[in-house]
């Protein structure tokens, strides 16, 4: 024997016959009609290594301008994440810690790099998530 419940689930108002749930007006309102997963499948995305030297920052700028291969710069600018590497050291990890780095701005094969914190003493081993 088959028993049905009703769980009391909320459904949104029904829209004229044949509109569904997924209206363009909710789901696309700048009217891109993007197909999401052919969109997703062509981010060009890569990991990019570099370190940053203590005599790389400008101490009253606060900030360091570092070669990078992969960067583009304006008017199509990467975006770019920045990390430090699994490899650096307890010396290391702490400075970029203290540093409080962030990207500053880029130009072509460049990533400027500012410090909220204290300027690093040491080399610090970055990474960098770069989408085109």
């Amino acid at each position: 024997m088959v028993q049905e419940f009703d769980l009391g689930l909320v459904r949104g108002p029904q829209g004229p016959a044949g509109s569904g749930d997924m209206l363009q007006s909710v789901y696309d309102p700048n009217g891109k009609k993007t197909d999401i997963f052919s969109y997703a499948d062509n981010i060009r995305m890569k990991t990019v290594f570099f370190d940053v030297y203590d005599s790389d920052w400008d101490e009253e700028t606060k900030q360091a301008t570092v070669s990078v291969s992969g960067i583009q710069g304006a008017p199509h600018e990467s975006k770019v994440m920045l990390s430090i590497k699994n490899t650096a050291t307890p010396e290391q990890r702490d400075a970029w810690r203290r540093a409080l780095v962030y990207g500053a701005g880029q130009e072509t094969g460049s990533l400027i790099l500012g410090a909220d914190g204290d300027i690093p003493a040491v080399m610090i081993p970055l990474m960098a998530y770069v989408w085109d």
